[in-house]
């Protein structure tokens, strides 16, 4: 039986399936390590929600909470433990969801994670959107992101028709 532990919370996940999806559980579960012989994991990396979540969601639980902020969270978690089909699923999220609402959060993600693709996504959603310039959010992310996004969402933008960007005039 294995207890995974926060502060003050616990769940039980099964210690074989973790293993079988996870290169970083199988390892902390050999039998010559301290969480192996005493059935305890304790993460401190993440808060309970976070983990559980992420445990749930390689269980095929859908994410409840589908905020961008959950999601980048819980992308961090399998990506931590290394769960390559998880942390695959949930780039597309990040691929098919860029709009004007979370457009900040999935660059931020994809620059901090140096996903390319994601990044890409970005950069053509920009491009046709380049109102999102003018907000507090896109103008506090890191001046190398605002940099590489305004040079490639350029470039992009030059080659669209007009029909698919969306300008403000400013008069």
């Amino acid at each position: 039986m294995l207890c995974c532990f926060w502060t003050d919370k616990s769940f039980a996940p099964i210690k074989k399936y973790l293993s079988l999806v996870s290169p970083v559980f199988k390892a902390m579960f050999n039998k010559s390590t301290m969480a192996s012989r005493a059935g305890i994991v304790n993460i401190t990396d993440f808060s309970y929600d976070v983990g559980k979540a992420g445990v749930d969601y390689i269980y095929g639980v859908p994410l409840s909470d589908d905020s961008i902020e959950k999601v980048v969270e819980v992308y961090k978690f399998v990506d931590q433990y290394d769960i390559d089909a998880a942390r695959k699923h949930l780039l597309k999220y990040f691929e098919e969801e860029v709009n004007e609402s979370n457009f900040c959060t999935i660059a931020k993600f994809a620059w901090t994670h140096s996903n390319e693709q994601v990044l890409q996504k970005c950069i053509t959603f920009l491009a046709s959107h380049s109102n999102l310039t003018l907000t507090k959010d896109f103008i506090e992310l890191d001046q190398r992101l605002i940099m590489k996004l305004l040079q490639r969402a350029s470039f992009v933008a030059s080659n669209m028709p007009k029909s698919y960007r969306q300008y403000s005039v400013v008069k």
